[in-house]
């Protein structure tokens, strides 16, 4: 599959990426994980412990510009903020005023912690060092927000507003809430495709990056990468190239029809989890090849590089992991985190997070073609 997009222009040089995630293989397993970007391991970090807990479920992931982490742990109703080298710093929610499921997490600079609550319909922003909620915000109900970035004095959220029989997610796209004024405007609505049930329903979220002056967003199982200027509005498309990966069949609604059972549907697509602009220009995009296995939830994890004029990809590097784990994702500044769970002695249970580097040295680079071709 080949990239396709509308405009010209000349591509970035090549340069590296710095991913931490959480695997335990060596550097000869992901430099011969078949192809896409080459990945090669740095450092790992284990999640310590908060008050005597360790991490039940991490439900999100987000990254700071300091290094350190923020865990949402579903199990413990909390988020976490650990250390560049996992130490656990400062609990936010628990037992006092514990979280009902949290979706999104947003750390703003140094000093602020930004927390959806979907269950309660509130965002939650917090103080960093002594952990006390500074304001909040209620939103819609029949309204799945997520994934949120900061520009300025807004902070952009991936949003879904539900249908009325409340039966499944209608993507809206994008929301923006204006932290000087608390106005929230909802923009860029879905493409048809996504409109369409099964795939709104099933797949209801939305990856996306902030440029200088444009935006990058993905819906999760859309073949498209959609080119947003600052108004909310598409003004080009770029094909999203698949080599490893599942893809998007192009009868994808008449087979998750036939599937009819959950495990059995998402076996069927890639899902788009993580869109992000690194300093040199060049674009990451992260997919998953999600299945139900008799432990849960697990997923394989893809990394493509795309060139600064999106002209050029460099996809599906395999990042190494347990067949059986469920990974999260964020990215920050020119890192990319994977958070996994691994058993150490004795079986328990631990969060851990190593580094790897990613280049497109020696990629075999996708041309994009002409428009019309």
């Amino acid at each position: 599959m080949c990239m396709r997009r509308c405009i010209r222009s000349a591509s970035s040089k090549r340069r590296s990426l710095v991913v931490a995630c959480l695997v335990s293989s060596s550097a000869a397993a992901c430099a011969s994980s078949g192809g896409g970007p080459l990945v090669s391991p740095t450092r790992e970090v284990e999640l310590g412990d908060y008050e005597g807990l360790a991490v039940g479920k991490a439900a999100v992931l987000a990254a700071a510009a300091d290094g350190g982490f923020f865990v949402a742990d579903a199990f413990h109703r909390r988020v976490v903020r650990y250390s560049s080298t996992g130490d656990a710093l400062r609990s936010y929610g628990g037992p006092e005023d514990p979280f009902a499921i949290p979706t999104g997490l947003v750390a703003l600079g140094d000093s602020l912690a930004v927390v959806v609550d979907h269950a309660t319909r509130r965002i939650r922003v917090f103080d960093v060092e002594t952990g006390a909620e500074t304001r909040s915000l209620s939103y819609p109900d029949g309204t799945l927000v997520s994934r949120g970035e900061q520009l300025g004095d807004r902070i952009w959220f991936s949003a879904f507003k539900r249908g009325a029989d409340s039966a499944s997610a209608v993507p809206t796209g994008l929301m923006v809430w204006n932290m000087t004024t608390d106005g929230v405007a909802y923009l860029l609505e879905a493409p048809a495709s996504y409109r369409q049930q099964p795939l709104a329903g099933l797949f209801s979220s939305v990856a996306f990056s902030i440029r200088q002056d444009s935006m990058i967003v993905g819906f999760a199982a859309d073949r498209w990468l959609r080119i947003v200027n600052a108004s909310g509005s598409p003004v080009d498309s770029v094909d999203i190239p698949s080599r490893r990966r599942r893809g998007l069949p192009a009868d994808i609604n008449r087979q998750l029809l036939e599937a009819r059972v959950l495990p059995e549907q998402i076996k069927l697509v890639s899902l788009l989890t993580a869109v992000h602009t690194m300093s040199n220009g060049e674009t990451v995009l992260v997919h998953q090849d999600n299945e139900v296995r008799p432990t849960g939830m697990a997923a394989t994890v893809y990394v493509t590089l795309l060139t600064r004029s999106l002209l050029q990809a460099c996809a599906d590097r395999v990042i190494p992991s347990d067949p059986d784990d469920l990974p999260l994702t964020a990215l920050v500044g020119d890192t990319l985190f994977v958070l996994r769970t691994v058993l150490r002695n004795g079986g328990r249970a631990r969060s851990v997070i190593s580094g790897f580097t990613v280049s497109g040295a020696g990629c075999r680079w996708t041309q994009m073609r002409p428009p019309g071709h």
